[in-house]
């Protein structure tokens, strides 16, 4: 029998040993390329080039898509590599550590929450299950996509700003009968401060409210507070809450929005949402050898609650919820385990118009599932149960262990990763383009030409898919090859942005020697235009958002290439309608200025100046100065009316 010396060194130990057991299993993920969201995500990096001069940073800290756009997480990036390309393995290795130090704070956690959810046991109990919580969190194969998927950096960061907050809150708390105003400035430290930033970092880390609400409610009921505390929290938790949950009501007009870019409306990925927190469960409790992948764009829609399937799922939920709160005082462990892991999932498994399903969303709320279910090993009495919790739970960890490291090794052989989602999804479009993609590289042309065929049968409507197929016809397998009816499929196809970028591509090719050697010349500047203006015509991209703005900014270079300003000021009034960008309209000074039609470029100069905007002029800093300079130069020269 271990003295007791002994035994105080068993926790430190464990911890050590799980640090150790966690950095070997995802080592092996360190390597590979930029994939999927990786490459929207970091092309402004790619666009700038090294990032050596403080304007380059600032413009691609603060290039994110929408507010506040994640700066903190672009920010984080520049400690890893400053030029492009970067070093895959220093961005993953950062994200491994980051992975690390949120294990350490979730450890650190479970020992302040257990002592307040399972007051019955001992301090030595209450230390074993807060490292096999922890254990479990850390090393489960469902978190390698956080570490090895290089964009997830945004969720690691967040996450740890989330738990450093929650950890000064609970702290407070603590203190709040005794030291009342210590303990109001930890909490408003750990709210007030590290909540802003984890939202800088990933609007998840408005969740932190909803954790901290929920500590409140389970570890700290009943305890004495000052006056003041009520107001405290109104203000800090439930304000910010509230005020999400009126946003997404209200932008979504209350579950009737048509999402653009999508095939489900807002009512419908609520409901879907049911299938999905089930599927994440079952993920979770009986994970998978090699995972799911990051492809899930063919995940079926649930279109109404009538449908049995979606009501099952619902049902297990609400009922799960309800028991929760029904027995909270009996199993505050296991209900708050459970309400927490639901509550982590308020933002990204309700009503924001993000895609149905990914792994990596339950980083942090799977803490509460192994909180929820830490109550069956506590629960244990008898000495030789305890044993029997113990060598199970010590087999459970290395199978995790060795399951992350197995899976991990995919994200560090892309061939073998693609090859491997493929057949596990083959029903994906994203998993057909990808694999196709990886066996053209690898000059696997047949099998590259099968792969295409069975998806374009499987999608009848993708263009991206059509066109690919087609294209490895014309420069790969040196066979004659038709384009003319692209532009009517274009009128009629599935909404999805692969195809744009590759028509840019050809575009801009179009002169190269390669390309004029091919059998694809057909597919000219004029054809790629029938094509955008097919898109145009399709009512999936009317919606006035960025594919839209895009299409129309193309369409404008090709009517200039053409000679046909009229066209190409058109296009440009269009694109400027649905992004808002300044530089449409500043395109169209210096085209009317050099047209000689100076009135004209006046009234756009002077609308690209009003359109600046601070991210703006932030990301084209000598953008206010060429615009101010053209207005002085335009001012000065006499008017002549604008072309017809």
């Amino acid at each position: 029998m271990a003295s007791p010396d002994h035994r105080k060194l068993l926790l430190p130990l464990g911890f050590i040993a799980i640090l150790l057991a966690t950095a070997w299993a995802y080592l092996p993920g360190l390597g590979g390329q930029l994939v999927f969201d990786d490459l929207p995500n970091l092309q402004p990096w790619q666009d700038l080039g090294d990032l050596n001069t403080r304007q380059h940073v600032l413009s691609f800290v603060f290039s994110g898509a929408g507010i506040p756009g994640r700066p903190l997480s672009l920010l984080s990036f520049l400690v890893d590599d400053q030029s492009w390309q970067p070093d895959i393995f220093s961005l993953k290795r950062t994200n491994l550590a980051l992975h690390l130090l949120n294990f350490c704070l979730v450890f650190w956690l479970c020992l302040k929450l257990l002592p307040r959810l399972l007051p019955a046991s001992t301090a030595a109990r209450q230390g074993a299950l807060a490292l096999l919580v922890a254990a479990v969190w850390s090393l489960h194969p469902l978190q390698v996509s956080n570490v090895s998927y290089i964009i997830q950096r945004m969720n690691l960061l967040s996450t740890l700003l989330e738990l450093a907050g929650l950890l000064l809150f609970v702290q407070g708390r603590v203190l709040l009968a005794q030291r009342p105003q210590t303990a109001l400035a930890l909490c408003s430290l750990g709210i007030g401060l590290l909540m802003p930033l984890a939202i800088l970092a990933k609007e998840n880390g408005l969740l932190l409210c909803a954790f901290a609400l929920l500590v409140e409610g389970f570890c700290f009921r009943g305890h004495p507070r000052p006056g003041y505390w009520r107001l405290w929290k109104l203000t800090f938790l439930w304000l910010p809450l509230l005020a999400f949950v009126a946003y997404s009501l209200l932008t979504t007009r209350y579950f009737t929005l048509e999402y653009p870019n999508r095939n489900f409306n807002s009512w419908e990925r609520l409901l879907t949402q049911g299938h999905v927190l089930t599927d994440y469960l079952r993920n979770l409790l009986l994970p998978r050898l090699q995972g799911s992948g990051l492809y899930f764009d063919n995940y079926p829609v649930a279109r109404t609650l009538a449908d049995p399937g979606t009501l099952a799922c619902w049902a297990a939920i609400v009922l799960l919820i309800a028991g929760a709160i029904r027995l909270r005082h009996r199993f505050p462990l296991a209900a708050f385990g459970i309400l927490f892991y639901f509550s982590g999932h308020l933002m990204e498994s309700t009503l924001l118009p993000l895609e149905l399903y990914f792994e990596h969303r339950n980083y942090l709320p799977q803490l509460g599932l192994w909180l929820a279910l830490a109550s069956l090993p506590a629960a244990a009495r008898s000495t030789s149960m305890r044993i029997a919790a113990g060598v199970g739970a010590l087999l459970l960890l290395l199978l995790l262990t060795f399951l992350t490291r197995h899976n991990a090794g995919l994200w560090s052989d892309p061939d073998r990763q693609t090859a491997v989602w493929y057949h596990d999804n083959p029903g994906s479009l994203r998993t057909t383009l990808a694999y196709s993609q990886s066996l053209l590289e690898q000059g696997r042309l047949e099998e590259t030409r099968e792969v295409l065929a069975r998806g374009v049968q499987q999608h009848p409507g993708s263009l991206s898919l059509v066109l690919s197929q087609r294209l490895v016809q014309c420069f790969w397998l040196k066979q004659p090859v038709t384009f003319s009816d692209l532009p009517q499929l274009a009128r009629s196809a599935a909404h999805e942005n692969g195809s744009i970028p590759l028509l840019e591509r050809l575009r801009k090719l179009g002169a190269s020697p390669d390309y004029q050697a091919s059998r694809c010349t057909a597919l000219d500047s004029a054809l790629i235009a029938d094509i955008y203006r097919g898109l145009l015509e399709n009512p999936r991209y009317q919606i006035k958002n960025n594919t839209y703005r895009y299409l129309n900014e193309y369409l404008a270079e090709i009517a200039l290439t053409q000679g046909d300003l009229n066209q190409a000021l058109y296009h440009y009034d269009a694109a400027f309608e649905a992004g808002q960008s300044p530089i449409y309209p500043y395109r169209q000074a210096l085209l009317l200025a050099n047209a000689g039609h100076p009135a004209q470029a006046l009234v756009c100069a002077r609308a690209a100046l009003l359109a600046l905007t601070p991210k703006t002029r932030v990301f084209y800093p000598d953008l206010e100065p060429r615009i101010r300079t053209l207005i002085d130069t335009l001012q000065a020269t006499p008017a002549t009316p604008r072309p017809q």
